[in-house]
Formats: C-alpha cells, structure tokens, sequence
C-alpha cells in the first residue's frame, strides 16, 4: 500500500512540476500576446473554454464554437490541465502578420499557425497535426499509402507537407 502512495504522490508531483512548465510557457506567450491589442488567448482544458478577455473579442468558428465559457481575465494556475491554446485576432486581415509577429517572438517554445479566419493555433514546439498522425498510424499499423488527409489552413501544412 505504502509503494502505491508513494507512486500516486510521485504521479502528483511530476504533474505539478508539468503544470508549472505549462503555466511558465503561457505567461511567457501572454506578454508576447499583450503587445498587440488586436490578440486574444483562449485557453481550453477538457471542459472548459478559458478566455483571459472579454468574450465580445472572441469570433466563434466551427472548431472555435467556445460552448462552455469562462471568463477568468488571468492566467489559470497549474491545477488547470491545460489541453490546447488559440489567439482570436480581431482583425480581419491581420491574422497571418499576428502570427509571423508571433512565432518571431515565442518561435523558441510553440509553433503558432493560423487556423480558420481569425484564429491562430499554439503548439508545443515538435508537435504538430503531423506528428500525432504519425503516432496514430503507428499504434494502428497504418502505412502512410493508405492515408488520406484534408485541411483548409496553415495548421494543415505539416499533414499535407509529410
């Protein structure tokens, strides 16, 4: 019993230690994000839509419906399981310039694409819609002959690309 505590304790620790990480990363990509007025971070774990703005700022797309919505206005701490990342860019024809700017300033941590018309993907550097095919059609025994793939934005390119 006292090695399946010991393990659970150890489990709650790495996590914790993870969840730091994770917060440090995004508070770092925050400041970048809080240069331009026209950005705005959502963050998502399994239930919950996090917007660090007021909602009027967000533009919903099919795979930004953002159906349950809290509004914090900070970063969450590490007790959050962050899952994903997203900056709305409330300009129109601003999305791919806000993307350049950036992936020129957080380029060392995340890969950010733009996804739909006004939205920009956040990706831990390495990982991409790729890379988790990949790990899919490895565990399925799937050769890359006998996929097929569709995408309608830049956070498409690495799928197409390999």
């Amino acid at each position: 019993m006292l090695a399946l505590f010991r393990h659970v304790s150890e489990a709650r620790a790495a996590r914790a230690v993870d969840g730091g990480l994770v917060t440090a990363a995004l508070r770092r990509l925050k400041r970048a994000i809080d240069m331009f007025d026209c950005l705005h971070l959502s963050l998502f774990d399994h239930d919950t839509d996090y917007l660090l703005d007021e909602v009027a700022y967000y533009h919903r797309e099919l795979d930004k419906d953002l159906p349950n919505i809290e509004h914090i206005g900070v970063m969450p701490g590490p007790e959050v399981s962050i899952i994903k990342a997203s900056i709305c860019c409330d300009k129109l024809d601003a999305v791919m310039d806000m993307a350049y700017a950036l992936q020129r300033e957080r380029g060392d941590a995340f890969t950010l694409a733009p996804s739909g018309s006004m939205w920009i993907d956040v990706v831990p550097r390495g990982v991409s819609k790729a890379t988790g095919l990949a790990q899919v059609m490895q565990a399925q025994d799937v050769k890359l002959q006998e996929v097929m793939a569709f995408g309608d934005a830049m956070n498409d390119y690495e799928v197409h690309a390999s």
